[in-house]
């Protein structure tokens, strides 16, 4: 029951992202943050025309790209509203003294490596399946992502990190502008597969987490590796997406879960795409987590 209870909370918390309905005017920002928050609005309308030329398949919008709370500097002392709800205090300590079971969780998004000092415990070698010529997470969508599981005294399973049980590692697929191809993301499940497999042959779960999408088309090759790599034992867990509409792909695909976000008041938030396809939802409204070039 631990088991399947670890493997279900890294496959629900990962979804969540720091957003709002629609981003705030700058007046409704903090103040000391608002040269800062002006300059990401309008470098992500420049992005936003450079990558629409470009014909990218996957991009993130800006509610998942622009950051409204400057406030992430020191952790200690931050928690989320939804840690509660999906891990009250008697199942976490039941998780905490119960779980024996090992599990990998793989963040498939912006940074093939964490520089975050909250993100060092438990973090291994990652990869790159980009044009960039980096590792690191030069968008901060990423970093974001992968605290609200393992952030150090912040994530939903970082007691199971500091046991050891649980360790993770960044996965580049998207690019520094939060670009991606689906060529890319298949060619990302094939080969981390040679590296999912031992993993599975160690009595090592693997889940990998993906919080992007585009359009609501389902794409050949993804799918077909997908389906191999489910086959093998992998879980994926995919957002729905912010577009109030549809489920995006590759949340509709047949073989990932798939997490749409809730508000504080547990109603689906009006920017969550939303249909038959979605198997959970999770808080993902206002939700608090490392980010780039913090310390």
């Amino acid at each position: 029951i631990m088991r399947k209870l670890l493997i279900a909370l890294i496959l629900l918390v990962s979804y969540s992202c720091l957003a709002q309905d629609k981003l705030p005017p700058p007046k409704e920002v903090p103040k000391d943050y608002r040269p800062f928050y002006r300059d990401m609005i309008k470098e992500k309308k420049r992005l936003d025309r450079q990558l629409k030329k470009e014909d990218w398949d996957i991009t993130l919008d800006p509610i998942a790209a622009v950051h409204t709370d400057i406030g992430l500097r020191s952790l200690a002392a931050e928690s989320n509203w939804g840690k509660p709800i999906l891990l009250p205090p008697a199942i976490d300590q039941r998780m905490t003294s119960e779980c024996t079971c090992k599990v990998h969780l793989k963040t498939a998004d912006t940074a093939g490596a964490f520089d975050h000092p909250d993100l060092q415990e438990g973090q291994e070698k990652g990869a790159n399946y980009t044009n960039s010529p980096t590792l690191k997470d030069i968008h901060g969508h990423g970093t974001h992502v992968n605290g609200i599981a393992v952030a150090k005294d912040l994530g939903l399973v970082y007691s199971l990190v500091k046991k050891g049980l649980v360790t993770h590692s960044g996965i580049k697929v998207l690019g520094d502008q939060g670009q991606s191809s689906f060529n890319w993301v298949a060619n990302m499940i094939g080969t981390e597969d040679i590296d999912n497999k031992k993993r599975i042959d160690n009595d090592q779960d693997v889940v990998i987490n993906g919080s992007f999408g585009g359009g609501t088309n389902k794409i050949a090759v993804v799918e077909n590796a997908l389906k191999k790599s489910s086959d093998l034992g992998v879980m994926y867990v995919f957002a729905a997406g912010n577009t109030g509409g549809p489920v995006n792909y590759p949340g509709n695909s047949d073989y990932g879960i798939t997490a749409g976000s809730l508000d504080q008041n547990l109603k689906a938030s009006s920017f969550s795409s939303r249909g038959p396809e979605l198997d959970n939802a999770t808080p993902g409204r206002n939700i608090r987590s490392t980010y780039k070039n913090v310390s």
